[in-house]
């Protein structure tokens, strides 16, 4: 029966095309187990068709047999009674369900085969739809999550990370370079300090030329 295959395929589809479709995952899920549901209810009105057309044949094969006993009791009667050319005619109506009948056995051994088919390809089916119906949720979330990751890749990748980084680095060598102008300003201060210092240290031990001049002329007697 098409109808099972043309389901069959629905359900076979391979779901992750969606996420890669651009219409929205959510909707497209949604969309897919409802046609899903749809082939499935077109397939059980087939298997209820075939159950029924089932049904007819073997009803006909009951009423062909009914009519077969019939007209064998006619014809037993007919004979009994002597009256040998209505059990002719009997036999020959009861000759003519038996073919009727005959003709319609192996169509309605067709047809029960093709019920029981037809019963157990709806039930996998539906085993399918409902496996379907389970991984929505599922479906559903990994969809959002991954929509949120898009959101969060296009974002970063609007962000020019190396401009960024090289302005700190930048930024880093001009705070060392007043750093390192800042500790020579203040060792040029300390050496200057101690110069001073030592000036002034110096000037203690020195005297004046007059005295130095007059320590001399005593020396000498001439003071």
């Amino acid at each position: 029966m098409s109808i099972f295959k043309r389901a069959t395929d629905v359900i076979r589809a391979n779901l992750s095309s969606l996420i890669d479709s651009a219409e929205d995952p959510e909707k497209m899920i949604d969309l897919f187990l409802e046609d899903a549901r749809e082939q499935l209810a077109e397939a059980k009105r087939a298997v209820h068709e075939a159950i029924a057309s089932s049904k007819e044949i073997e009803q006909q094969v009951q009423e062909y047999g009914e009519q077969v006993e019939r007209w064998g009791k006619r014809a037993e009667e007919a004979v009994v009674k002597d009256r040998d050319d209505l059990a002719a005619k009997a036999l020959a109506e009861r000759q003519r369900y038996t073919q009727l009948r005959q003709k319609l056995l192996d169509p309605l051994e067709a047809s029960k085969k093709n019920v029981e088919q037809a019963k157990g390809r709806l039930a996998e089916l539906e085993q399918k739809i409902e496996e379907a119906e389970n991984r929505r949720a599922e479906l559903k979330a990994r969809a959002r999550v991954a929509r949120a990751e898009m959101k969060v890749s296009k974002g970063l990748a609007g962000i020019d990370k190396a401009d960024a980084l090289g302005d700190m680095d930048r930024m880093e060598e001009k705070v060392k370079r007043m750093e390192a102008q800042a500790a020579a300003a203040s060792e040029m201060a300390d050496e200057e300090k101690k110069t001073d210092l030592e000036e002034e240290f110096a000037k203690l031990g020195q005297g004046s030329v007059d005295d130095e001049l007059a320590a001399l002329k005593k020396k000498l007697g001439k003071g």
